[in-house]
């Protein structure tokens, strides 16, 4: 049994996402997407991931503590 490399990608443009979830079809990757820090938050809770894809502009407040809840959460 392969194991599937669990992501949590986040991104703001839909047609980003969707081309994620294309190149992830079909592999042994089991893609989550979110389009706002509060999703991404959400899914930190219910599941953990082995990598994130995050679309971010750090010089906003809420994603420079996204990324220190996610490390704290999926280190």
């Amino acid at each position: 049994m392969t194991l599937s490399l669990k992501i949590l990608a986040m991104e703001d443009e839909q047609l980003l996402l969707h081309a994620l979830e294309r190149a992830c079809r079909g592999r042994h990757l089991e893609l989550t997407t979110a389009a706002t820090v509060e999703e991404v938050l959400a899914e930190t809770e219910r599941c953990r991931y082995d990598l994130f894809l995050l679309g971010l502009d750090l010089e906003l407040p809420q994603h420079l503590e996204l990324l220190k809840t996610v490390d704290a959460r999926c280190p």
